[in-house]
């Protein structure tokens, strides 16, 4: 009887749960058996795809055993694993990061890789709210610029979006010691970095009182930085042709979440923000993108209306 239970073929779902036991608990010989199961005659799964399952769940769990038996035994490629399947995947608890892209490394993975879509982030990217990863990148020869960033635009200058710039995604999550170190290591300023610091330091304002004062004190400080000592134009326009812009308080005027920004718009107007100032235009002859306040007016943005209103009071009473 127990024979007969052991020779029956196994159902698809048991050879899938045996291929997720393998990678929770970091054990090759279970996936070994899982792939031995989908070589067979008559197997729904074919031995590729359960090598494939396999590192997606040795991702996962960052089963780094199963990972080696993999590349090593079943001729699995590194050049499969993409930075964001890395981090989609992630369980809760999962082992640390590092010994796992040591093995990628170890095994020809290339840390510059990001994925077959051309915005799609590298590694490096992923790291700049990280201080550990951010210097394990850069001492493993990370480059803070790809090529391919820039692509090529039509003669109205519309064509694809740039990726997101090292700096730009790091103005909106790094501290500001993180944001210099990569500068001085090269990466460029993009377009939008101080729009994307505005916007997420908008996202850190006070709501109901619980959220994280160190996080927005932070977010605020890359935003002083930013227009204080990197010099950013406080009123530049932030979009593409083809797609809406405007200034960084055109991205405030849109938001109308609640939250106590008032202290962001004063620190945009006091250096020099203009809420008047029209965005640009989304194709060649059309009409130039609204202002801050055209926007925040029919958006019902009285939060910032009234910050502007009452700066500007403020102002005129200096003057008196």
């Amino acid at each position: 009887m127990a024979d007969a239970q052991n020779d029956r073929p196994r159902r698809p779902a048991e050879v899938v749960k045996l291929c997720s036991e393998a990678c929770e608990k970091d054990e090759p010989a279970l996936l070994n058996e899982a792939i031995s199961i989908a070589s067979t005659p008559g197997s729904r799964f074919s031995k590729s795809d359960m090598i494939q399952k396999g590192l997606q769940g040795c991702i996962a769990w960052r089963a780094l055993r199963v990972l080696t038996y993999l590349l090593e035994q079943q001729d699995a490629s590194a050049d499969t694993v993409y930075p964001s399947t890395i981090y989609s995947l992630e369980k809760p608890g999962a082992r640390r990061l590092l010994p796992f892209l040591e093995v990628l490394l170890a095994h020809g993975w290339d840390i510059d890789t990001h994925g077959p879509q051309r915005t799609s982030w590298p590694l490096l990217w992923f790291a700049t709210s990280d201080t550990e990863l951010l210097d394990w990148c850069l001492q493993h020869g990370a480059s803070v610029y790809i090529p391919g960033d820039t692509p090529s635009r039509d003669r109205n200058g519309a064509g694809a979006i740039p990726r997101t710039s090292l700096l730009e995604k790091a103005a909106g999550d790094a501290t500001v010691a993180t944001f210099e170190k990569l500068r001085a290591k090269g990466a460029r300023l993009g377009q939008r970095t101080l729009h994307l610091a505005v916007y997420r330091a908008a996202h850190h304002a006070r709501k109901d009182g619980s959220e994280d004062k160190s996080s927005y004190e932070e977010r605020m400080a890359m935003v002083r930085h930013l227009i204080d000592v990197v010099g950013l134009d406080v009123n530049a326009d932030g979009g593409y042709v083809g797609e809406p812009s405007g200034t960084p308080l055109c991205a405030l005027a849109h938001l109308n979440n609640g939250r106590d920004t008032r202290e962001l718009i004063w620190c945009l107007l006091d250096r020099g923000a203009d809420p008047d100032q029209k965005g640009g235009v989304l194709r060649a002859g059309s009409e130039p993108q609204p202002s801050a306040l055209e926007i925040a007016q029919p958006n019902g943005n009285t939060l910032f209306l009234d910050a502007v209103t009452e700066w500007r009071a403020r102002q005129k009473n200096r003057s008196t």
